[in-house]
Protein backbone atom coordinates (compact mmCIF):
# COMPACT_ATOMS: atom_id res chain seq x y z
CA UNK A 1 0.00 0.00 0.00
CA UNK A 2 1.31 3.02 -1.01
CA UNK A 3 0.12 6.78 0.13
CA UNK A 4 -0.46 9.06 3.68
CA UNK A 5 1.43 7.25 6.38
CA UNK A 6 1.06 8.63 9.83
CA UNK A 7 4.13 9.01 12.48
CA UNK A 8 4.90 10.75 15.58
CA UNK A 9 7.48 11.57 17.80
CA UNK A 10 5.76 12.56 20.97
CA UNK A 11 4.13 9.84 23.36
CA UNK A 12 1.66 12.31 24.45
CA UNK A 13 0.30 13.21 20.72
CA UNK A 14 0.84 9.29 20.02
CA UNK A 15 -1.35 8.61 23.15
CA UNK A 16 -3.95 10.93 21.60
CA UNK A 17 -4.16 9.53 18.18
CA UNK A 18 -4.35 5.87 19.42
CA UNK A 19 -7.87 7.54 21.32
CA UNK A 20 -9.36 8.89 18.14
CA UNK A 21 -8.50 5.44 16.40
CA UNK A 22 -10.23 3.75 18.97
CA UNK A 23 -13.12 5.93 19.26
CA UNK A 24 -13.33 6.10 15.20
CA UNK A 25 -12.42 9.72 14.98
CA UNK A 26 -10.46 8.85 11.92
CA UNK A 27 -11.15 8.92 8.85
CA UNK A 28 -9.33 6.98 5.77
CA UNK A 29 -9.92 7.55 1.96
CA UNK A 30 -8.17 4.78 0.04
CA UNK A 31 -8.36 4.38 -4.12
CA UNK A 32 -8.02 0.80 -5.24
CA UNK A 33 -7.52 -0.13 -8.97
CA UNK A 34 -9.77 -3.38 -9.03
CA UNK A 35 -9.90 -6.05 -12.22
CA UNK A 36 -13.16 -6.56 -13.99
CA UNK A 37 -16.18 -8.35 -13.03
CA UNK A 38 -18.89 -9.77 -15.19
CA UNK A 39 -21.58 -8.37 -12.61
CA UNK A 40 -21.65 -4.43 -12.10
CA UNK A 41 -20.20 -3.54 -8.59
CA UNK A 42 -22.68 -2.92 -5.80
CA UNK A 43 -21.46 0.36 -4.50
CA UNK A 44 -22.87 1.62 -0.68
CA UNK A 45 -21.73 0.41 2.56
CA UNK A 46 -19.97 -3.45 1.90
CA UNK A 47 -20.58 -5.41 5.37
CA UNK A 48 -18.72 -8.38 6.01
CA UNK A 49 -17.88 -10.72 9.23
CA UNK A 50 -14.11 -11.39 9.01
CA UNK A 51 -12.04 -14.15 10.60
CA UNK A 52 -7.96 -14.55 10.62
CA UNK A 53 -6.73 -17.77 9.67
CA UNK A 54 -3.10 -18.88 10.04
CA UNK A 55 -2.63 -20.97 6.88
CA UNK A 56 1.01 -22.81 6.53
CA UNK A 57 1.91 -20.32 8.46
CA UNK A 58 0.94 -17.31 6.44
CA UNK A 59 -2.42 -15.15 7.82
CA UNK A 60 -5.30 -15.13 5.69
CA UNK A 61 -8.77 -12.98 6.00
CA UNK A 62 -11.92 -14.97 5.84
CA UNK A 63 -15.42 -14.67 5.84
CA UNK A 64 -16.70 -16.25 8.81
CA UNK A 65 -17.69 -15.76 12.63
CA UNK A 66 -15.28 -12.78 13.34
CA UNK A 67 -15.68 -8.69 13.81
CA UNK A 68 -17.62 -6.97 11.24
CA UNK A 69 -15.84 -4.99 8.54
CA UNK A 70 -17.63 -1.71 7.16
CA UNK A 71 -16.64 0.25 4.03
CA UNK A 72 -18.16 2.38 1.85
CA UNK A 73 -17.55 2.51 -1.27
CA UNK A 74 -18.29 4.20 -4.67
CA UNK A 75 -16.63 3.79 -8.32
CA UNK A 76 -14.80 6.73 -9.29
CA UNK A 77 -13.60 5.01 -13.01
CA UNK A 78 -15.07 2.06 -14.44
CA UNK A 79 -13.75 -0.17 -17.10
CA UNK A 80 -10.84 1.64 -18.17
CA UNK A 81 -8.65 0.57 -21.07
CA UNK A 82 -7.69 -2.98 -22.64
CA UNK A 83 -8.30 -4.78 -19.56
CA UNK A 84 -11.64 -2.88 -18.24
CA UNK A 85 -9.62 -1.77 -14.82
CA UNK A 86 -12.29 -0.13 -12.16
CA UNK A 87 -10.82 2.70 -9.68
CA UNK A 88 -12.59 2.74 -6.36
CA UNK A 89 -12.94 5.32 -3.44
CA UNK A 90 -12.56 3.39 -0.35
CA UNK A 91 -13.70 4.57 3.17
CA UNK A 92 -13.21 1.79 5.84
CA UNK A 93 -15.30 2.57 8.96
CA UNK A 94 -13.34 -0.32 10.62
CA UNK A 95 -9.67 -1.28 11.09
CA UNK A 96 -9.31 -5.20 10.11
CA UNK A 97 -6.64 -6.57 8.76
CA UNK A 98 -6.79 -7.20 5.12
CA UNK A 99 -10.63 -5.34 5.22
CA UNK A 100 -10.44 -3.64 1.90
CA UNK A 101 -8.35 -6.38 -0.05
CA UNK A 102 -10.64 -9.32 1.36
CA UNK A 103 -14.19 -7.04 0.94
CA UNK A 104 -13.07 -6.53 -2.85
CA UNK A 105 -12.25 -9.72 -3.47
CA UNK A 106 -15.33 -11.33 -1.71
CA UNK A 107 -16.94 -8.84 -4.76
CA UNK A 108 -14.90 -10.43 -7.33
CA UNK A 109 -13.35 -7.09 -7.86
CA UNK A 110 -10.27 -8.15 -6.33
CA UNK A 111 -7.32 -5.54 -6.40
CA UNK A 112 -4.69 -5.55 -9.05
CA UNK A 113 -1.51 -7.01 -7.82
CA UNK A 114 -2.57 -8.70 -4.76
CA UNK A 115 -0.71 -11.66 -4.16
CA UNK A 116 -3.11 -12.85 -1.43
CA UNK A 117 -6.83 -12.47 -2.08
CA UNK A 118 -6.37 -11.45 -6.43
CA UNK A 119 -6.38 -13.02 -9.70
CA UNK A 120 -2.83 -14.16 -9.95
CA UNK A 121 -3.03 -15.14 -13.51
CA UNK A 122 -4.42 -11.59 -14.70
CA UNK A 123 -2.05 -9.86 -12.05
CA UNK A 124 1.36 -11.86 -14.08
CA UNK A 125 -0.36 -11.04 -17.38
CA UNK A 126 -0.89 -7.37 -16.39
CA UNK A 127 2.34 -6.75 -14.53
CA UNK A 128 4.11 -7.71 -17.64
CA UNK A 129 2.36 -5.96 -20.16
CA UNK A 130 2.09 -2.57 -18.04
CA UNK A 131 5.47 -3.13 -16.00
CA UNK A 132 3.94 -2.19 -12.88
CA UNK A 133 3.75 -5.35 -10.58
CA UNK A 134 3.00 -3.71 -7.08
CA UNK A 135 -0.42 -3.74 -5.16
CA UNK A 136 -2.82 -0.96 -6.40
CA UNK A 137 -3.85 0.14 -3.14
CA UNK A 138 -3.46 3.85 -2.13
CA UNK A 139 -3.95 5.54 1.24
CA UNK A 140 -5.30 9.12 -0.45
CA UNK A 141 -6.03 10.68 3.00
CA UNK A 142 -6.62 10.54 6.64
CA UNK A 143 -8.11 13.47 8.72
CA UNK A 144 -8.49 12.96 12.64
CA UNK A 145 -9.92 14.39 15.67
CA UNK A 146 -7.40 14.61 18.69
CA UNK A 147 -8.16 16.26 22.20
CA UNK A 148 -4.88 17.66 22.48
CA UNK A 149 -3.39 20.09 25.33
CA UNK A 150 -7.14 20.71 26.20
CA UNK A 151 -8.05 21.84 22.16
CA UNK A 152 -9.87 20.25 20.03
CA UNK A 153 -7.77 19.94 16.73
CA UNK A 154 -8.42 18.28 13.15
CA UNK A 155 -5.38 17.05 11.25
CA UNK A 156 -6.14 15.81 7.77
CA UNK A 157 -3.38 14.73 5.02
CA UNK A 158 -3.68 13.78 0.93
CA UNK A 159 -1.52 11.88 -0.99
CA UNK A 160 -2.34 12.09 -4.87
CA UNK A 161 -2.32 9.22 -6.85
CA UNK A 162 0.51 7.15 -7.96
CA UNK A 163 2.11 7.93 -11.59
CA UNK A 164 2.03 4.19 -12.14
CA UNK A 165 -2.14 4.60 -11.31
CA UNK A 166 -2.21 6.84 -13.87
CA UNK A 167 -0.51 4.79 -16.40
CA UNK A 168 -3.03 1.96 -15.76
CA UNK A 169 -6.37 3.81 -15.91
CA UNK A 170 -5.19 5.22 -19.64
Amino acid sequence: TSGVILGVDSPELSSSIKQAFSKRLVSKTYHAIVLPSKAPLREGTWKDNLLEKREKGKLRVVRGNGPTALTRASVERSRIGLYGLSLLKLMPQTGRTHQLRIQCALRNVPILGDKNYGNFALNRKLAKASRVDRLCLHASRIELEINWKGRAIVFSADSPLPRSFGKLLS
